[in-house]
């Protein structure tokens, strides 16, 4: 049995990059609001879901691995 081409492996990591900064950054965001004194934004991040995205992709990672 063969693994996948390395293009595929490619394209999966820079895809996982991508999830990683996008939620992770929105986290982020949301945590640092919470303590913020003044904030700009109107309504802030959903906490939960980006820790649930990031906790699946971890799971995910675990499980191929």
């Amino acid at each position: 049995m063969t693994g996948p081409k390395r293009g595929t492996l490619v394209a999966n990591v820079l895809c996982l990059g991508a999830l990683g900064w996008l939620y992770g950054g929105e986290l982020a965001d949301a945590l640092r609001i919470r303590t913020a004194e003044v904030s700009a934004v109107t309504s802030s991040p959903s906490v939960g879901r980006a820790g649930t995205v990031l906790g699946l992709t971890a799971v995910g990672l675990v499980v191929l691995g």
